[in-house]
Order: C-alpha cells, then sequence, then structure tokens
C-alpha cells in the first residue's frame, strides 16, 4: 500500500534507505552513474556502490563483480524510466550467465514509492529532502 500522508511518505523512504543498509555485507549496488552515486551516499546508503558506466562493456564490469570475493550478490539499482528497465534486465542477464545473485526488489519498492515524483536514482535527495524529517 502506497503511502497517503507526508509523514507516511517519510517513514515509507526511510524504511527503505533501512532495509537497503540492513543487507548483507557482501552486496554491492549497480548503479548508472557519478550523480546517482553521489545521491546515494547523501542520502545515507553505506553498501558499496559500482558505476556500470564506466566506458567498458557491461559483461566485463559483472564478470569482475563476480570475481570480487568481497561481492557476492548484486543490488540492481537503475532508473525506473524505459532505458533504465532495459539496463536492469540486461545486468539480471548477465549475473545469471555469471552466477551472481541479484535483487531487483529494492528498485521495485523506491520506483512505486517515488514513481510519480521522481523517474531516476540521482533525483531521490529531493524526494528524500521533501519528505524526510
Amino acid at each position: 500500500m502506497l503511502p497517503d500522508t507526508p509523514e507516511e511518505m517519510g517513514q515509507a523512504l526511510l524504511d527503505w534507505l533501512q532495509d537497503l543498509n540492513e543487507m548483507e555485507e557482501n552486496v554491492v549496488i549497480l548503479v548508472e552513474g557519478k550523480k546517482d552515486t553521489a545521491c546515494l551516499e547523501k542520502i545515507g546508503v553505506t553498501a558499496p556502490i559500482v558505476q556500470i558506466n564506466q566506458g567498458i562493456p557491461l559483461l566485463e564490469v559483472i564478470s569482475s563483480i563476480s570475481r570480487d570475493d568481497r561481492y557476492q550478490r548484486a543490488v540492481i539499482l537503475t532508473d525506473w524510466d524505459r532505458k533504465g528497465g532495459q539496463l536492469a534486465a540486461e545486468l539480471k542477464r548477465l549475473c545469471t550467465s555469471d552466477g551472481l545473485p541479484y535483487d531487483t526488489y529494492i528498485r521495485k519498492r523506491i520506483a512505486m514509492l517515488t514513481g510519480k515524483w521522481v523517474r531516476d536514482v540521482e533525483s531521490l535527495g529531493s524526494v528524500f529532502d521533501r519528505f524526510v524529517q
């Protein structure tokens, strides 16, 4: 159920952030770029973040993550526009082929909460500024 009041929205956003931060320590968050990373760090995400737009093929990014002993699962947190959805599908495919477990629930949950205010990760900061006291 979606929040009805600003207070409920603020609490839902904090719950989402807490759930993200309480995931196992061997999780890495996959985002599209630098602005996404900066925004997540600003709102308090503590998990390691990897930008997938590094100028190298996605296959190489995922392969390097799956070989890294620090990470045993990836949280796919691409934008929730059409391009971000296509990118999430490609990342899921690559993770599956490389044997890297992944999570897309976190992405779906924040998209449902903020869908009418924002369409991308880098704009989460404005929603947190507006609703989280």
